[in-house]
């Protein structure tokens, strides 16, 4: 679940800037199957920092926050 929602944080972060795969990936110097992994869940190195590198490249800073739970998220107690 963590690693498709960074991956759609990543495809958002390039889509909002309007760039291609090809140009975020010029953007970060590496190649473009790189940027295909990370949006496809394909990726296995550290995403967290990726996503990190993605937003630099954008013109972005990522804020990371602890938010409650929902309720059905919520942990039952035994």
């Amino acid at each position: 679940q963590m690693k498709l929602e960074l991956a759609q944080q990543i495809y958002d972060l390039r889509h909002e800037s309007g760039l291609t795969q090809e140009e975020l990936a010029a953007r970060m110097d590496m190649a473009v199957e790189v940027i295909q992994e990370l949006e496809d869940t394909a990726y296995e190195g550290d995403y967290f920092f990726m996503l990190h590198q993605v937003a630099q490249a954008v013109g972005k800073q990522i804020e990371l926050r602890a938010v409650p739970l929902k309720a059905a998220q919520q942990p039952v107690a035994l």
